[in-house]
């Protein structure tokens, strides 16, 4: 299942809402400054990412493209595409490791038996 852009704004808006008190609900919007309309720092922005893993699971590094983010919905298609990568790495794992073809699998069975 792949993470929509949309579905990830609407999580973040209700996170910042919840855990960040002084941000105003209307200044919530996809075109919002993160540092400037909503006084975000870096902090903030790994506040938010930590939360995402929190609720779906998964590790989300913060990288420079984070970090040079402009807007918050500049913020969320990082984050939908960097979900949406680590969701498709984890499904094709999932089918390495249950393809009797594949190497994983091979070398899994071997270490599996000397054990």
């Amino acid at each position: 299942m792949k993470y929509s852009n949309e579905e990830i704004f609407n999580f973040a808006a209700k996170t910042i809402l919840r855990i960040f008190g002084h941000v105003d609900k209307k200044a919530v919007t996809k075109d919002a400054k993160l540092k400037y309309d909503l006084g975000f720092d870096d902090y903030d922005k790994q506040a938010i990412i930590s939360q995402f893993e929190a609720e779906f699971g998964g590790f989300i590094p913060y990288t420079k493209s984070f970090k040079n983010a402009i807007t918050l919905g500049e913020f969320c298609d990082i984050l939908c595409k960097d979900m949406n990568n680590q969701k498709a790495n984890e499904e094709n794992i999932k089918l390495l490791q249950n393809n009797k073809n594949s190497l994983f699998y091979r070398l899994k069975s071997i270490f599996t038996r000397q054990n």
